[in-house]
């Protein structure tokens, strides 16, 4: 029968030195974790972070010049129509959309 470990002493000491370690040795450990969740959760940031703006900042500036040549339709169609062009003729012309000539999508009235 194996004989048991003496312990660090008994009494209240003995628990206070017990005690003492385990806090020790959980603080550690605690440390140490959060230390490796912190490493990896600052790569896996990054690697969203350089994703994202990889992929969205692209489609921004797309949308922010869509926008851009939107209005610019629109305003040389308000000139062709102040100087007397109707909207056939317009459309016949070919080089505009239909949202700057005036069938507005959904997306366009949002003002």
């Amino acid at each position: 029968m194996p004989t048991p470990k003496p312990r660090a002493g008994g009494g209240m000491k003995g628990f206070l030195s017990r005690a003492s370690s385990s806090f020790m040795r959980l603080s550690f450990f605690a440390k140490s974790t959060s230390y490796d969740l912190a490493c990896k959760l600052g790569s896996f940031s990054f690697i969203i972070g350089t994703t994202c703006l990889i992929t969205l900042m692209p489609l921004a500036f797309e949308i922010s010049r869509e926008y851009a040549v939107l209005e610019s339709e629109k305003l040389q169609v308000k000139d062709l129509r102040e100087k007397g062009y109707n909207d056939n003729q317009i459309r016949s012309m070919g080089a505009f959309s239909d949202a700057s000539i005036g069938e507005n999508p959904a997306a366009l009235l949002q003002k």
